[in-house]
């Protein structure tokens, strides 16, 4: 081991000021820098390590042998090693392994992470509410809204809505249904007038919520006759018994509920 010789010491610290402070009495041994700095330290002219003067293949755990341009330092076995980082050739986004392009694809596609894999999808543009696919305006005016027919959002011509509620513009149509069957369920979502014409002794039940009307227009067919007693009618007209049923013609029943309770009552006396 190469021995050193103490010259006396600066009164000031050293801090980059070049000074020969010891020489190698060996001159023939070959002393690594770190060395010397770590004996620099030892003697007290250095507080603390340069580590930017110190060859990094001179620390412990580290080992560097032939490095070439573009290496890195990766840990194995507990010791920092130079190897060679490669990456795969990749020429477009579609050589990722894990990325799905699908054909046609346009400006404005993204993808999206579905099962496993990233897929290319377009997103249309939407700037309005008339770009959506259910949606269909014509002729907006103020206060209109938009209502359901048949699948499709229109703006309704109608209907306006104000401070007060809404306002009916112009008639209401009112879908009209034909009851079929002895034992139907009389709902409105079907249509707010309804017609039924008997095939046997029927006996309806009532699908009628609270607050939602109906009219009933029925025809007895041949000479048959409805039992209420499944939907329990409070009725009040006749004196509180059911209508009885024209033999030629409609018998025009309206029923109501008010507090799940179904209400009826016969529309004229003809």
């Amino acid at each position: 081991m190469a021995k050193f010789h103490e010259y006396p010491s600066p009164s000031f610290p050293l801090d980059g000021t070049e000074i020969t402070i010891i020489e190698q009495e060996d001159a023939t041994a070959s002393v690594p820098i770190g060395q010397i700095v770590n004996e620099l330290v030892n003697l007290g002219y250095i507080q603390g390590l340069l580590v930017n003067q110190i060859p990094i293949d001179e620390l412990s755990d580290v080992t560097v042998t032939n490095p070439v341009d573009g290496e890195v330092l990766t840990f194995s076995s507990g010791t920092w090693i130079n190897s060679v980082v490669t990456a795969t050739s990749l020429s477009s986004i579609e050589d990722i392994g894990d990325i799905v392009i699908n054909p046609g694809v346009v400006n404005g596609d993204f993808l999206r992470y579905y099962q496993g894999d990233w897929i290319s999808e377009t997103v249309p543009l939407v700037t309005a509410i008339n770009d959506l696919s259910d949606v269909t305006i014509a002729g907006l005016q103020q206060g209109q809204i938009l209502w359901n027919d048949g699948g499709v959002w229109k703006n309704s011509t109608s209907f306006t809505v104000d401070s007060t509620g809404v306002n009916i513009i112009g008639s209401v149509s009112e879908s009209i249904y034909s009851v079929v069957g002895t034992t139907p369920s009389l709902s409105p979502s079907n249509g707010t007038i309804q017609t039924w014409t008997l095939t046997g002794v029927s006996t309806p039940t009532s699908a009628i919520g609270n607050g939602e009307s109906m009219l009933l227009m029925v025809d007895d067919g041949s000479g048959y006759t409805i039992s209420w007693a499944s939907i329990g009618v409070v009725w009040k007209t006749n004196g509180g018994l059911p209508p009885t049923l024209n033999t030629t013609g409609y018998t025009i029943i309206c029923l109501f509920t008010v507090d799940n309770v179904v209400y009826g009552a016969r529309v004229g006396d003809s």
